[in-house]
């Protein structure tokens, strides 16, 4: 009965440590989804006028969740703070605290550079390129986040199966 009860909870284990990877995956493929619309946001409220970078980040961190607003939370906490501090060092000291592939982060990374540094309209472009950018790395994200969750847990189903023979 115990190796039955230990059999169970070793399923349960690596099928639990399966799902939970899955989860951590789609949870950045949500983040990256926000930050695209947060950057998207920002190229519109620019389009309208030109409010000062503080509000634009306000607006920015109210408009998604989770760590997406944590980030613009975070730099414009930092932009108040120190005015002295360049906007594109406060953005990527905070955007180190987002989970993103190479390609997002290089195209993140830019935005924060063009952010608050030229007029409006070269601003625009810069964020619409970036959140293109974004996007397609967005777009091949979640096809390979199909396959790998799937791959995941049959992996952790069959690791599931040879600890409980070993075991039992």
């Amino acid at each position: 009965m115990q190796k039955l009860i230990g059999g169970g909870l070793v399923v349960l284990a690596c099928m639990g440590g399966a799902l939970h990877l899955t989860w951590q995956r789609r949870e950045g493929l949500r983040t990256l989804e926000q930050l695209i619309a947060a950057l998207l946001l920002i190229e519109r409220e620019l389009g309208r006028g030109e409010p000062d970078t503080a509000t634009l980040l306000e607006l920015a961190a109210q408009s998604v969740t989770g760590p997406a607003s944590r980030f613009f939370c975070s730099v414009r906490e930092g932009l108040n703070r120190n005015a002295e501090w360049p906007l594109a060092a406060l953005w990527r000291e905070a955007g180190e605290a987002l989970a993103l592939p190479p390609a997002a982060k290089t195209a993140f990374d830019a935005a924060g550079q063009i952010l608050g540094r030229y007029d409006a309209r070269e601003q625009r472009k810069g964020l619409h390129a970036a959140a293109q950018t974004l996007q397609e790395v967005f777009q091949s994200a979640k096809e390979e986040e199909k396959q790998t969750s799937r791959l995941t847990l049959a992996l952790g189903s069959c690791a599931a199966v040879f600890l409980l023979v070993l075991l039992l």
